[in-house]
C-alpha cells in the first residue's frame, strides 16, 4: 500500500523538477513568442532600414551595402514596407561607397543571421514580413536553451534565471526589425560563460555582440582582464623570466583566446576602410547634435 502510494509523489517531484520546469518555461516562452511574433509581424521601428535592406541586399548580391537594386528587391521580398523604401530617403547613415552604395548604420552581424530565415520563408512561400521576428525569437530561444544547459548553478536557481530572462522587457523587442534582442542574447551567452570561466566561449559570443554595439568591447576588455588574473593566479607567475616560459607554454591556448575577440574588432577596420573612421554612429553623433543621432555621443 505505501509502495502504491509512493508512486505518485515521485511522479509529482518529476513532473516538477527543476530541469523539467525550465523546459517548460523555455517551451511556452517559444509558443506564446510565435504566437505573437507571427500575430504582430516584424514592426517597423529603430533604424530597420539598416538592417532589413542589408539582409536583402546579401540575398540579392551578396554584399552588405545598399544598392538601388537592392532596394527594388526590397519592395518586391517586402511589398508591404515598398512605400517607405526610397533610396533617396533611406534613414540610413549619411555615407555611401565609391559606387554609390548606401552604408549601413551598423555592421552586418545581425543582418546576416537573418538571412537564413528569409531564404527558408521565401522557399516555403510564407511571407518574408517576419523574417526579423522569427530570426530574434529562434536566436533568443536559442540562448535560453544555452543557458539551461551550460549555466552552473542549481536547478532551481536556474528555474528562476529563465523566469528574469523571459518575463523581461527585452522581449518587447522580439518583434522589432533591429538587433536589440540579439545583442542582448549574446551578452547572456557571454556572461554566462565568464562566470563558468570559459573565457574562449565568453570572449567569443561578448565579441559578436560588440560587433553590433563598440561600447560593449569594455565588457570584452574586462573578460580579457579577469582572465590574465586568474591565468596569473593559476601560474603564481612572480618574475618576467616567468611569465615569457609560461606564455611559451600557453602559446596556443592564448593565441585561441586572443581570435575570439577578433569580431568585435572586425567592424572598427572595416568602417574605417569603407569611411575612414571607426565607429559610422559616433561620428554622425558628434556632427549632428540634433535628432535620433545626438543620441550616439557617450
Amino acid at each position: 500500500m505505501e509502495a502504491r502510494m509512493g508512486i505518485p509523489q515521485r511522479l509529482k517531484i518529476h513532473i516538477f523538477s527543476g530541469k523539467n520546469m525550465c523546459k517548460a518555461i523555455i517551451g511556452i516562452f517559444f509558443t506564446l513568442s510565435l504566437i505573437i511574433g507571427i500575430s504582430y509581424q516584424s514592426q517597423l521601428v529603430g533604424e530597420w532600414p539598416s538592417y532589413a535592406l542589408v539582409t536583402v541586399s546579401f540575398i540579392n548580391d551578396g554584399n552588405p551595402t545598399i544598392s538601388r537594386e537592392d532596394v527594388i528587391k526590397a519592395k518586391e521580398l517586402l511589398p508591404e514596407w515598398s512605400q517607405y523604401m526610397d533610396f533617396d530617403h533611406l534613414s540610413v547613415s549619411p555615407y555611401f561607397t565609391s559606387g554609390g552604395d548606401a552604408i549601413s548604420w551598423y555592421f552586418f552581424t545581425y543582418s546576416l543571421a537573418c538571412v537564413p530565415v528569409m531564404l527558408l520563408l521565401r522557399l516555403l512561400h510564407i511571407p518574408l514580413i517576419t523574417t526579423f521576428v522569427l530570426t530574434n525569437i529562434l536566436i533568443y530561444t536559442l540562448s535560453l536553451l544555452i543557458v539551461t544547459k551550460y549555466s552552473r548553478i542549481r536547478d532551481d536557481k536556474k528555474v528562476l534565471l529563465l523566469l528574469m530572462l523571459t518575463i523581461n522587457p527585452c522581449v518587447l523587442y522580439l518583434v522589432w526589425t533591429s538587433a536589440e534582442i540579439f545583442i542582448f542574447s549574446f551578452i547572456t551567452l557571454g556572461m554566462v560563460f565568464w562566470l563558468n570561466r570559459s573565457y574562449k566561449l565568453a570572449a567569443l559570443f561578448s565579441s559578436i555582440a560588440a560587433s553590433l554595439n563598440p561600447v560593449l568591447l569594455l565588457l570584452c576588455f574586462f573578460i580579457g582582464i579577469d582572465f590574465l588574473i586568474q591565468w596569473f593566479e593559476k601560474h603564481s607567475i612572480k618574475t618576467v623570466k616567468q611569465c615569457i616560459s609560461e606564455i611559451k607554454k600557453d602559446c596556443l591556448s592564448l593565441l585561441i583566446l586572443a581570435c575570439c575577440f577578433i569580431p568585435a574588432f572586425v567592424p572598427l577596420v572595416y568602417n574605417l576602410f569603407l569611411v575612414g573612421n571607426i565607429n559610422i554612429t559616433a561620428q554622425a553623433g558628434f556632427t549632428d547634435l540634433h535628432g535620433i543621432t545626438g543620441r550616439f555621443i557617450l
